[in-house]
This record gives structure tokens, C-alpha cells and sequence, in this order.
């Protein structure tokens, strides 16, 4: 996606980390997947076989109530009832079907005497669905106590007494409320509200979820959905479940064409997950899970930024305790290592400008040439930290990309014998004698340099071999970690003093820890992408409606255009695709190549690798591909092998975010061919700068400076900190006012009813760490889930 900076605010980091950074685990993950929730209704089959759901009290002695409901005819059974709560003619509430001819039907009220309104010609057709609202309060006047509405259209009823009433309050039967007697066909999504509701609160085209503005009136909600309990309709709202009778079946809706259950997609980028800035509440409001966890190489092979990189020991003794510390990996010098895999101290397809090093160190005897870490090709591309001579104590911190270079220091602090705390960071963006720093004990060292510049190149190299720890080293390591970030004096002394004690910044960024604590696996790596994906997986737990899917990236510079060019390439990228998926238990895949533009050559080939990715995965396995406006000319043969296309209506661009050109987007891709149920609409939780280019900022930061934000406003002022030029040479301006543009909850909503109103497949949006928490009366998925709601659900039991 287009927006990566990090919220500003971290909620709750080492308490929702800590859930699970303890037990690290291998592939392959069990997960429990159900996919998306199906939408079932309840089929009757024109006898007696009714479903009963005892007495409901919204309907017992009532002057006020609503009841709405979808339902579809197979034939026209004379004198059926849609819906009962009757104890005789002269006491009853329920909707009848009357004679064919005249396509006659009542609507029921009478308390003591027989009274109804009713219509003829009613405008309901055998075999499709309509949408029926009978709407009551006896204390209005008369031809007002009833409201009669099909499909969204108001009828003009008769009424048995010719007075335009029905009894002043509904009657006290204490019978049971009883739906399909006798009627032949299928219901859906039957709601009872405590109060007459107008046309304009009826909702019959979304589920109800508390973020309905009239959810407090909901007495009564029958979903039908819970088809695994064979005898039992739930009661969503209130505690009126029905037994079914033998006969009723369900079935899943397919040709309601008004109503669907829609897609409402979360991205996830495991970094910020672990900062605990993204709820359980607030994931378990989205049914579909995109994971952003690995991104394409050229050939092919997939990049993970925290791979599994659990280590294996060679002539290395595991200890639980040594000196004070617990868990210790004891290096026992000529020959020793511990090998932690190629993926580490890289970006992918290429060296990294940042990283960091940071481990606890106990020297037994100072081995020459010896290596705390190293990631070498040859003496002149090679990453390490390496022991020189035992004379001078020398340490040498080698980034060498092409030519000899480093930084060292005369380490006559790092004594035999004793514990230390070692540390090095490198940047190479930065300017000469700022680019690495090597630490000891949390004190930053002197450097002297290999050449007279004093400058390391400006990127590591690119080196596929292993990172090795410990290589030769004569000593003990514990909580050794791999950042991919540069880090400052003050998080080398927080973690000497502390360890990992939070994961806000730079801890989220942490690409490996190996602590040692396991003896049956001491090289086991606590920071991969599994644990969080674990945890996304944990918090589900109990619940279905769901899907967990993979996100692949194209971040890796031009990769991902090399690979989708090639039919070799494109082929190994399926494979290890759909090998990922078997193994975790993903439901699928969702690709975001960032872009095409108007390239045929490009966007030819992109159909191509979708093509092949589609032969691979299977049928039950949704794929989706990331697109935008500028960038979607696709052929439309990739229609076939997709479940969905996301639309990012969002970008750097202000003007893209408004409520108008999104309507544009979306209108635009249907128009090019995409059907609109496969499409997904997205919108942005974050805010740009206008002018563009200047900052990009979470949603969350807007309502942290304006907790009284406007949900009608779009548009605010931050005072950022702006640096104009490179890292190495830039000037900065402090404070400065800038306009940022957002959409706030009132555009969301806007943009979501649009969705659905257009009959798109859902929403999505960018991203889940940059809203608010989901109990936040601004929070804008809250927006989203009031037009589009997620359906997650725990199953029902007897």
C-alpha cells in the first residue's frame, strides 16, 4: 500500500506482545479456518412445520413495535403464516397471505375483535425476494398506527373496518411467536424492534451489529445463519431462540441480489501488530485477514522481513544459567557457530542501509579473528564483528560492499571473564563519522576508520549467505537480536537495562532474537512472522466467519516486475506461494504489485502470474489483487481467476480522497469491465499533506490533537518537524503548520453506504494500526461496520 508510516500512539505493547512473544513456533501453523460467512435463510415447506420461538414479549400488550423481514416465495400458499403470535382470530399479530387471484395479504393487529389492514395486488412475485415491513403504533391516528412497506416502497392498505385502525395495542396471548405455517418458501434476517420505525430507519441491506443508531430498539434478530445446529434458530438480540420442526431445512442464499454478505478486508503489517496498537475487538469487527508479511523476488522466492530464522549450533553447548543469566549459548571456540539462516541483514533483493546488532557477551579467552557475528561472501563484501588482535584488543565492525571497509575501535573495556553488553548500528544514509557506531556496555566507542573519508559505503552489500553468530568465538552469548532499523545511545542503554521491555520503537523492528532459554531448541528465533500471525489466529479462536489470508508485497524496488515477465519465475512464484498457504493453513492470497500504470507489456504479465497462481491454489482458496485508479487496465481475462479486486481510491494525492472521486474510481472500473461483485472499494484511516509529499500521518494522530474532531470534518492542522534534502546534508523546519487531509467518519460512512448500495463484493481499508480503538466514538471502522458489518460470529450451540 502507499501509506507506511507507524501510529503515533502505542497502546498496551509488552501486555499484548507477551500474550505470545514467549512461545515462538515452526511451520506449519494449525489454523482452524472457516472462511467467510455464508448468508442462510430458513426454507419451509407448506405444512404445518413451523419454527417456534415461544413467547416474545416485544409483541405481548405492545402499543409500539417493527418487524421486518426478507423472505421469498417458491408458490403462493393461500392462508399460510409468514409470521403468528395469535391465540385466536380476535387475538393475534401476524402477516397471512390471502387469496392468489387478487395477490391479497393481511397485516394482522387484533385485540379482542378481528381487525387488519391489508393489500391487494401486493407487489410480491413468486421466486424472488422482497423485503416486508409492517411498522406499528396504536396510539397514532387513523390510516398512521400502520406502516406497510415492501422493498423499500410504502403501500396504501385497506382496512377491515373501514377506518383506517387496527386495535390501539397488540394483545396478551402468551402463545408462542411462530413463523412459516403453512407457507411455502423462504425467510431471512427477521427482526422485531420495540418502536414504529420511519422508511428511512429501516436497514435491508446490511446485518444489524451494535453499531446500528437504533441497536437499543433491536428486541428480537434471527439471522438464520448458525446452519451447524440442525434444531435451533439464534436469537441474536434477545433470548428468544426458535426450535425447528422436521421439515424446515436451510439453505444459502445465492440470488438476493439486495442483500449479501459483503467482504470487509483488514490489512495487517506484523510490526505495528505487536505494539498492541491493534485491539482484539477491533479485528474481530473485519472477516477478512490480510497478513503483510512477505514480499517477491525476481526468481520468484519469497522475502519474509522477519523470517523464521531459528538458529543450528555447531560445537555449541546450550546452558540454563551461567553468571547470573538464564539461557546462555555456550560457543566453545575453533569451530563453533550458530548458523541463522540468509534472510537477515538484507532488504530482499538487496544490502540494507540500516540495521542493528545487539547481544550480551561473555568472553572465556579473546580468539584472533573470532566473530560475534558475521555475514560474509569474501573479504570484500562481508557484514560482521569480528575480534582482531588480542595485543591491542581491537574490534572491527566490517561493512564492506565491493572494497575493504570498516570501523574499530580499541575494545580495552571488554574484559575476559565477565559479561558485557555489545552493540553496533549502522545507517548509511548518514553523513561521514555518523554512519556506524559500535557500543560496549551502553557507552558509545571511538571509531577509527579504514579510510581517510571516515565513510562506510552508503548500503551493505547483498550477500545470500548465512548470518552466522559466534563463528570461533571462545565465550557465552545470550538475547542477541537483529533489528532492521539503526538504533540510538538510548535504546542500546534501555535494552542493557531492561531487555526487550516493550515493543514500540525500535523493538517492533526487530528481525530475529534469539534468547536461548529453550534446551531442546536453543536456536529458536521469538521474533518471527509465525508468532504474529499466531496471535492474529488466537484471537478468533471460538469464533467463524473468517478468512486468514496471505498478503504478498511488491516493495522490493522493480522484483516483482523482473519475476512476473518471465513464465520460469512467475511458475516458482506460485509454487512457493501455494506451498506457504498449504503449510500455515492460509485461506488464500492477496497480491499488491504497486504498478503497472498504462504498461500493456506489464499489466499482460501480471495477468499471467495471477493466471498461474489461480492453477495452483485451490478452489476454496480466495485470491485477490490490489489495484488503483491509475493503474488497473488488467485484460479482463483476469475477471476469471480472482475472487475480488481492490480498488485503492486513496494515495499521496489530497484529491484523491474525496467522497466525489471516489464515486469516480469505483464507476470507472466497473465501466472498464470488473463485475461489481467482485469489486472491493478502499478507503484510507490515514491522512496526507496538502501540498502532497510533505508528511503522512495515522488517523489515530488527527483525533490525538483534535479529541474533539468533527465527524463532518476531512481536513485539520498538524505542526510537523519537516526535513527538506537527503538524510546526510538536509535542513529541517520544526513546528511547522501543515494541512493534513483525511476522511473522517462521516465520508467513511458515506463511502461504505455507496459500496454497499452499488452492490460492490466490500471494503477495505488502509490500515488497521492508523484508527482508533473500536470503542472510540470516531473510530472509523465503527463507520464502516454500520453499512458493511463484518459477521463474525461465535457458533451456536443447543
Amino acid at each position: 500500500m502507499n501509506q507506511k508510516e507507524s501510529p503515533s500512539i502505542i497502546k498496551n505493547s509488552l501486555k499484548h506482545w507477551m500474550k505470545y512473544a514467549t512461545a515462538a513456533m515452526v511451520l506449519p501453523v494449525c489454523v482452524n479456518a472457516q472462511g467467510l460467512l455464508k448468508n442462510y435463510a430458513v426454507d419451509f415447506p407448506g405444512n404445518n412445520a413451523t419454527i417456534n420461538f415461544n413467547t416474545v414479549s416485544a409483541l405481548e400488550n405492545k402499543t409500539e413495535f417493527t418487524i421486518d423481514f426478507w423472505l421469498k416465495m417458491d408458490s403462493w400458499a393461500e392462508n399460510s403464516l409468514v409470521i403468528s403470535n395469535a391465540l385466536d382470530t380476535h387475538n393475534r399479530v401476524d402477516i397471512q397471505l390471502g387469496t392468489e387471484s387478487n395477490k391479497r395479504v393481511y397485516f394482522h393487529i387484533a385485540n379482542g375483535t378481528n381487525e387488519y389492514a391489508a393489500l391487494n395486488n401486493a407487489p410480491l412475485t413468486v421466486g424472488q425476494w422482497h423485503h416486508v415491513t409492517m411498522a406499528y403504533n396504536g396510539a397514532l391516528s387513523a390510516n398512521n398506527q400502520i406502516t406497510i412497506t415492501i422493498d423499500g416502497a410504502t403501500m396504501n392498505p385497506w382496512y377491515r373496518n373501514g377506518q383506517g385502525t387496527v386495535a390501539t395495542s397488540s394483545p396478551a396471548t402468551a402463545s408462542p411467536f411462530k413463523i412459516g405455517k403453512n407457507f411455502d418458501g423462504q425467510i431471512d434476517e427477521l427482526k422485531i424492534w420495540e418502536k414504529k420505525l420511519s422508511d428511512a430507519d429501516i436497514t435491508s441491506d446490511n446485518t444489524i451489529n451494535p453499531q446500528h443508531p437504533l441497536y437499543a430498539s433491536l428486541t428480537n434478530y434471527w439471522r438464520m445463519d448458525q446452519h451447524s445446529n440442525s434444531t435451533t434458530v439464534q436469537d441474536y438480540k434477545g433470548t428468544n431462540h426458535g426450535t425447528i420442526a422436521t421439515g424446515v431445512t436451510r439453505n444459502i442464499v445465492t440470488d438476493n441480489n439486495k442483500f449479501s454478505y459483503k467482504v470487509v478486508s483488514a490489512y495487517i503489517r506484523p510490526h505495528l501488530y505487536k505494539t498492541g496498537v491493534i485491539e482484539d475487538d477491533y479485528l474481530r469487527n473485519n472477516n477478512d485477514i490480510i497478513n503483510m508479511i512477505t514480499s517477491v523476488k525476481a526468481n520468484g522466492d519469497l522475502f519474509f522481513d522477519t523470517p523464521i530464522s531459528d538458529g543450528t549450533l555447531v560445537d555449541t553447548t546450550h546452558l540454563s544459567s551461567f553468571a547470573g543469566r538464564t539461557g546462555i549459548a555456550d560457543f566453545n571456540g575453533s569451530g563453533a557457530k550458530m548458523n541463522a539462516g540468509k534472510d537477515l541483514m538484507v532488504n530482499g533483493a538487496g544490502g540494507d542501509n540500516n540495521f542493528a546488532f545487539v547481544s550480551w557477551v561473555y568472553l572465556d579467552s579473546w580468539q584472533e579473528n573470532s566473530f560475534i557475528f558475521q555475514k560474509t561472501q569474501d573479504w570484500q563484501n562481508r557484514i560482521d564483528l569480528q575480534l582482531g588482535s588480542a595485543a591491542s584488543k581491537t574490534l572491527y565492525f566490517h561493512v564492506a560492499n565491493g572494497a575493504n571497509n570498516y570501523v574499530a575501535v580499541n575494545a580495552a573495556d571488554l574484559t575476559v571473564g565477565q559479561w558485557h553488553h555489545i552493540a553496533v548500528s549502522y545507517n548509511g544514509n548518514e553523513c561521514a563519522e555518523n554512519q556506524a557506531q559500535i557500543y560496549i556496555d551502553g557507552v558509545a566507542q571511538d571509531l577509527w576508520y579504514h579510510n581517510a573519508e571516515k565513510l562506510l559505503p552508503t548500503k551493505a552489500p547483498y550477500i545470500q549467505d548465512d548470518l552466522e553468530l559466534g563463528v570461533n568465538f571462545d565465550g557465552k552469548m545470550d538475547e542477541a537480536l537483529v533489528y532492521r532499523v539503526n538504533i540510538s545511545p538510548g535504546n542500546v542503554i534501555n535494552h542493557m537495562n531492561n531487555g526487550v521491555n516493550s515493543l514500540g520503537w525500535p523493538n517492533n523492528q526487530l528481525s530475529a532474537r534469539w534468547e536461548f532459554e529453550d534446551s531442546q531448541q536453543p536456536g529458536k528465533d521469538s521474533e518471527t512472522w509465525v508468532n504474529v500471525f499466531d496471535a492474529i489466529n488466537q484471537v478468533f479462536a471460538g469464533y467463524e466467519g473468517v478468512e486468514h489470508r496471505v498478503g504478498v508485497m511488491g516493495f522490493l524496488g522493480t522484483e516483482w516486475k523482473t519475476m512476473i515477465a518471465s513464465d520460469t519465475a512467475r511458475q516458482n512464484f506460485a509454487s512457493n506461494v501455494k506451498q506457504l498457504v498449504d503449510q500455515v493453513g492460509f485461506d488464500g492470497v492477496d497480491l499488491d504489485f504497486e504498478w503497472c500504470y498504462s504498461n500493456t507489456t506489464c499489466n499482460t504479465n501480471y495477468a499471467s502470474t495471477v493466471a498461474e497462481l489461480d492453477s495452483v491454489l485451490a478452489a476454496d482458496e480466495t485470491l485477490s489483487i490490489t489495484l488503483h485508479p491509475i493503474s488497473y487496465q488488467l485484460p479482463l481475462t483476469v475477471v476469471d481467476n480472482v475472487d475480488f479486486i481492490s480498488i485503492q481510491s486513496y494515495g499521496p494525492d489530497p484529491l484523491i480522497f474525496t467522497y466525489e472521486k471516489y464515486v469516480d474510481d469505483i464507476q470507472q472500473f466497473i465501466n472498464y469491465g470488473y463485475p461489481k461483485e467482485k469489486i472491493i472499494a478502499g478507503v484510507p484511516f490515514y491522512a496526507v499533506s496538502d501540498p502532497r509529499g510533505i508528511a503522512i500521518d495515522g488517523y489515530s494522530k488527527i483525533v490525538a490533537e483534535y479529541p474533539n474532531l468533527s465527524p463532518s470534518s476531512d481536513e485539520e492542522i498538524l505542526y510537523k518537524n519537516i526535513r527538506t534534502g537527503p538524510v546526510c546534508g538536509g535542513t529541517w523546519q520544526y513546528d511547522v503548520p501543515t494541512t493534513m487531509v483525511f476522511n473522517g467518519k462521516d465520508t467513511i460512512s458515506a463511502k461504505a453506504a455507496y459500496a454497499n448500495e452499488q452492490g460492490l463484493g466490500g471494503i477495505m481499508y488502509w490500515d488497521t494500526a492508523l484508527d482508533v480503538d473500536y470503542d472510540h466514538p470516531l473510530c472509523l471502522l465503527k463507520a464502516v461496520n454500520a453499512e458493511i458489518n463484518a459477521n463474525i460470529q461465535i457458533p451456536f450451540t443447543n
